[in-house]
């Protein structure tokens, strides 16, 4: 970065904020997904005459994972492959191409349902875009190793027909059932799932400074494969075929992470929180075997996979991740710690509204509670404020 002292300080923020990609991504994504949970809880409070289930999956499914798996891969693909960083007006450009898709398709979500197919042509133009960019780093380079770079690029991909499927279901309000399914377990769990098991167990590594532990490769695909047939059976009703799938996916996670030996070590408070959302993923399978013996309750599985493990990971990957970015030690203060538990009450509190209604509100509440408390800590970090 040149700095030029005839510019404004407007401009020398923006060229500091833009100079690292995690950061207007990561920005956009936490950002969104507050928006997105604090109309929540207006829909809930006051009635908002909109199509709720559509608003709320299209954000948190489609806009909030896809900022953060951006903001993620922008940062890291390249080091997997041994490449040079990805230039600025790449990621750029996917930037403000998603900007325009998100923007346009809340509004017609609001005002003009049927413009939501062009609003997600636009964001889907954008994730093609950065696809094309990641193969063509993924093609270009001479690592002996790009197992995890391929399938976590496969799994990206994925956001395409998860795209597809939602454009499908304006029309055909059929298809929404799959279009939620398969981008929640494939394109947004799965995509999760896989950067956890890739980097959770090189965390610990470092921390402990041990040995490497052998890396993983059947298990990881197994439990891919898993998560993709469940959304398939799910959509289509096989409620035995979906308990056989939650039951191989609860067996295969415990046992990839009991390989990776992450649970006989107490790290520090910021390596703890990941050990929990790895909770939270096997118990998201318990859930669905719950869901088939006991109760189908209202979307149970669901949320133990978004709220616990999901958000789980985005909140302590992003913790470290500002934190390793502005050259501030990663660790967890006691606001930080403050902010992780009290996120696990929310998560007890959605898992509660899950049988009680009337406590989505309250989940909701929280949830918006914790990502102030968020803001007030790391917002400013990432903005490149101070």
């Amino acid at each position: 970065m040149i700095l030029d002292f005839t510019e404004s300080s407007f401009q020398r923020w923006q060229n500091r904020f833009f100079s690292q990609p995690h950061q207007p991504f990561f920005v956009l994504g936490f950002i969104l997904a507050f928006l997105t949970i604090f109309v929540t809880a207006l829909f809930f409070s006051i009635g908002l005459k909109i199509n709720f289930t559509l608003f709320h999956v299209v954000n948190l499914l489609l806009f909030v994972s896809s900022s953060f798996f951006l903001g993620f891969l922008t940062t890291v693909l390249y080091r997997f492959l041994g490449e040079v960083p990805f230039l600025q007006k790449q990621y750029m450009f996917i930037f403000k191409l998603q900007i325009l898709g998100i923007v346009s398709a809340n509004l017609s979500m609001f005002f003009i349902p049927r413009l939501l197919i062009l609003a997600l042509a636009v964001f889907g133009i954008a994730m093609l875009y950065a696809l094309l960019m990641f193969i063509e780093k993924y093609k270009n380079s001479k690592a002996t190793d790009k197992f995890d770079a391929f399938w976590l690029i496969f799994l990206f991909s994925s956001s395409l027909p998860s795209i597809l499927l939602f454009m499908t279901s304006v029309y055909y309000p059929s298809m929404l059932t799959f279009a939620i399914n398969f981008t929640f377990f494939v394109f947004v769990i799965g995509t999760i799932f896989f950067v956890a098991q890739k980097m959770i167990p090189n965390f610990f590594t470092l921390f402990f400074n041990t040995n490497p532990v052998e890396k993983q490769k059947r298990l990881p695909l197994i439990v891919i494969t898993i998560l993709f047939l469940l959304s398939v059976f799910k959509s289509l009703d096989f409620t035995v075929l979906s308990l056989i799938v939650n039951i191989l996916g609860g067996i295969a996670s415990f046992i990839l992470f009991y390989k990776y030996d992450i649970f006989s070590k107490k790290p520090p408070f910021i390596l703890s929180i990941l050990q929990i959302g790895i909770v939270w993923f096997v118990l998201g399978f318990v859930a669905g075997i719950y869901e088939y013996y006991v109760s189908s309750t209202a979307f149970l599985q669901l949320h133990i996979f978004s709220v616990g493990f999901m958000m789980t990971m985005v909140i302590g990957f992003g913790t470290r991740v500002t934190l390793g970015h502005s050259n501030q030690k990663i660790t967890a203060d006691r606001f930080t710690v403050l902010i992780f538990i009290i996120f696990q009450l929310v998560v007890i509190l959605r898992i509660i509204a899950s049988f009680n209604v009337e406590f989505i509100l309250y989940s909701a509440l929280g949830w918006c509670f914790v990502f102030a408390l968020w803001f007030r800590r790391y917002l400013f970090v990432l903005l490149k404020l101070w």
